[in-house]
Order: C-alpha cells, then sequence, then structure tokens
C-alpha cells in the first residue's frame, strides 16, 4: 500500500530551575525545545518529496509548600510533543502528537529521613495520536485523543535492625476520549474505552534485610511481590489478559565498599503470565523463573 524513504533528524534542549520564594514556598520552572525536521521521499507517487519541519517549546512549572518541617504539598504542570512518524492517504506527515499533564500530592520526609513518601493525584490528556483513516482503508490520520488519570503512592522506609521496605501503589484509568477507529483493525472506538496493556491496579513490595558481619563485610537478604491487575489486551474488544502477582528472591554480598556480589531470582515459583498483547492472536508470554548473577567493582 504504501512505499516511502523516510529521514528524520531531530535535536531540542531543556532547562530547569528552582527558586526559594520563602523559607517554605519554593517553585520550579522550565521548559524544553524541539526541533524536528521530517524528508519523505513517496516512491509509489513518482518519488514525490514531502520536506517538513515542526518546532515546540513545551514549558513546565511546579510549586511546593513545606506545611510543617515533615509535609509538603505541591501540584505541577507539564506539556509534550512528540513527532509521529510515517503520512497519510495524500501523502502528507502528520501532525505531532501532543500532551498535557497536572499533578499535585503530598511528600512526608520523617525526622532524620528514615521514611519518605508521597500521596499524588494526576491527569494527563494527549491529541494527534495515530488511528485508522475512516475513508481510506490501508491508512491512518493524527485523529485520536486519550485521558489518563490515576492516583500514585509510594513510602521508602529505612527500619531499625537493617530492615528497608519499598512499596508502591498505582491506579490508573487510561482510555479514550475521541470516537476514532482502531490503527491495526480498524474497529470503533467509542469515549471511554480503555486503552491496551494498561492496568487499574498495580502494586509492589520489596523488604531487604543488611547483616553486618563486621570486618568480614555485608550481607542483604530480601524479597517482594509484583502484582498487577487484569488489561485489554486489544483495542476495541473484550480481550482482557489475566492479572498476575510474582514473586522475587535476592541475595547480595559486599566483601569490601568496592566489591559487591550479588544473586536474584525473579518469577520464584515460576507462575505462566502474559506481559502484554497485540490482539487476541499475538500475545507476548511472560518471562519464566530467571536466575541473574552479577559482579560490581568501583573504584
Amino acid at each position: 500500500i504504501t512505499n516511502t524513504l523516510e529521514k528524520q533528524t531531530a535535536y531540542g534542549f531543556y532547562f530547569q530551575d528552582q527558586v526559594d520564594l520563602t523559607e517554605r514556598l519554593k517553585m520550579r520552572f522550565g521548559g524544553r525545545y524541539d526541533h524536528f525536521n521530517q524528508y519523505i521521499v513517496n516512491r509509489g507517487a513518482g518519488n514525490a518529496v514531502s520536506n517538513v519541519t515542526r518546532e515546540r517549546f513545551s514549558p513546565t512549572a511546579g510549586i511546593l509548600f513545606e506545611l510543617t518541617d515533615t509535609l509538603s504539598i505541591y501540584g505541577g504542570y507539564g506539556s509534550g510533543f512528540r513527532p509521529n512518524n510515517g503520512t497519510d492517504f495524500f501523502g502528507n506527515p502528520f501532525q505531532a502528537e501532543t500532551s498535557k499533564s497536572f499533578e499535585g500530592g503530598l511528600r512526608y520526609t520523617s525526622p532524620g529521613g528514615g521514611i519518605s513518601a508521597t500521596l499524588a493525584a494526576y491527569t494527563m490528556e494527549k491529541t494527534n495520536i495515530l488511528t485508522s483513516d475512516p475513508i481510506n482503508g490501508g491508512f491512518s490520520i493524527a485523529g485520536g485523543k486519550a485521558k489518563s488519570s490515576g492516583v500514585e503512592a509510594d513510602v521508602n522506609a529505612k527500619l531499625p535492625g537493617g530492615f528497608d521496605v519499598l512499596a508502591t501503589y498505582a491506579y490508573t484509568n487510561a482510555r479514550w476520549t475521541s470516537a476514532s477507529l482502531d490503527p491495526n483493525f480498524a474497529a470503533l472506538i467509542t469515549p471511554g474505552d480503555p486503552l491496551i496493556n494498561i492496568p487499574k491496579h498495580a502494586f509492589n513490595l520489596l523488604v531487604t534485610k543488611a547483616i553486618d558481619l563486621g570486618s568480614a563485610g555485608k550481607v542483604t537478604v530480601g524479597a517482594g511481590v509484583n502484582s498487577v491487575s487484569e488489561r485489554l489486551g486489544e483495542t476495541a474488544s473484550k480481550f482482557y489478559l489475566p492479572g498476575y502477582t510474582l514473586a522475587r528472591m535476592l541475595l547480595s554480598y559486599e566483601p569490601t565498599e568496592n566489591i559487591k556480589v550479588s544473586f536474584d531470582v525473579t518469577n520464584l515459583f515460576d507462575e505462566v503470565y502474559y506481559a502484554s498483547s497485540y490482539s487476541q492472536f499475538w500475545v507476548q508470554p511472560g518471562a519464566p523463573r530467571t536466575f541473574t548473577g552479577r559482579v560490581r567493582f568501583s573504584f
């Protein structure tokens, strides 16, 4: 259907600064400038050439206020820019995909820094997502829109006895906000349909304990779980991948400060699970029980 030669050239730069307006009020601002050139030769249309340059500045900003010495409240805004590859039915390059996001939450740090935690809520909107051309079969248009919103929480704690705990949880509601056609199979997408391969619930927990051996070095042992809820496996369908929970174990030994030997087992119980899919006939199985050994030397 198409026969093109495409060359992309891109560069960008960004800056960011944080200013302490008062002893407890801080402001962050910055942005990114992107310059993108897309040179396309359409071999199927007599070697017609499209040479398009797109430029965009994407600002970011944030503010944080320390309610107490241990608790802060913050908010932030960001925007994004990502060019789309290829051309439409008429041989024209697509408009770039753009996004904007808002986030707000609380941050806690215990006296001494032994425990830190974050609770955040966010929303993100994305436009110009590639979808199927409703008139010209086999081609795409930059006409899709989607939105993602959710809540994220994490806790990092250094507890007495050499225990470290890292826990994270995320609730994500990612869905289409446009009536479009699936870019792969031209199935009808309606506003509110979920995006594929994105779980509503995801949870991670890792607990480790460090054991001081004195002059013989240090040993660290740990275990954890990774749990993911069911995910839509094919756009505009009722095909879902089942959720799964995987366990892991780890062991490391540091005879000196600059030598570390570690051993890690993921998917400890060799669970059969499915990591992602493209359609119900194209499913990616997850990795089986995996053993990994590492030796690190620093100087």
